[in-house]
């Protein structure tokens, strides 16, 4: 299962932020069940608290690419 398939709700804004985040920040958001996670439902935000932080932007970049065109997303290397 592609992890995106785990944010395809949200916005594509959240989707880049979610990109833009380092691995603290993004564990620290998860839990709190701030933005841009804050529409994904418990079970959800616990599953990609388990997963690489890498698996999770390379999820959003996935959406983000389906999205816009491909040579307006950039997936940024950790």
């Amino acid at each position: 299962m592609n992890t995106g398939s785990f944010l395809v709700v949200l916005s594509s804004g959240a989707l880049g932020e979610i990109m833009r985040l380092g691995g603290g920040d993004m564990k620290r958001r998860l839990e709190e069940k701030t933005y841009p996670f804050s529409r994904l439902n418990k079970k959800t935000r616990e599953t990609l608290l388990h997963l690489p932080a890498s698996w999770v932007r390379g999820g959003a970049g996935w959406l983000l690419a389906g999205r816009k065109p491909q040579s307006r997303v950039s997936i940024p290397a950790d």
